[in-house]
């Protein structure tokens, strides 16, 4: 568990993050290899996966018949919003874990934007082709 106090309750959540990172004796750190889940709110770079913008991200608006997702994005988007109601739901009690570390690496933030969305970006185009491939086989 991360605590950072000392905010205002009106500061924007991407600058809450940057200054949670980049704190030099009290940084957040995630381990290698993990991401969080989070909402619009804050920047989507490597190891915080947000949900597409401009794009229908809420589970309701993904509920009922003939609104299934059209394309990748959409479908990113819904896994991502069922995945973050899962966790929300279910109240877990973490271990502890013993944290690993790695040298940061120093990048601006347009090239953090650029390389988390390319990563965003394999997955769901992974998610897509296989829920594609998934509707094929049923339908032989």
């Amino acid at each position: 568990m991360y605590v950072l106090s000392g905010w205002e309750g009106s500061v924007h959540d991407s600058k809450l993050l940057i200054d949670a990172l980049t704190r030099m004796r009290t940084a957040l750190k995630v381990l290698q290899g993990k991401y969080f889940l989070v909402d619009c709110g804050f920047p989507n770079i490597c190891q915080f996966l947000a949900p597409f913008r401009g794009v229908r991200h809420h589970l309701q608006e993904f509920g009922g018949q003939g609104r299934d997702p059209a394309n990748e994005v959409e479908l990113f988007n819904l896994c991502h919003a069922s995945l973050r109601n899962v966790i929300e739901i279910n109240e877990v009690d973490l271990e502890p874990v013993n944290e690993v570390d790695h040298e940061p690496v120093f990048q601006t933030q347009e090239q953090q934007r650029t390389e988390a969305n390319e990563w965003r970006h394999v997955i769901d185009l992974n998610m897509w082709m296989d829920a594609r491939h998934s509707d094929n086989n049923k339908n032989q």
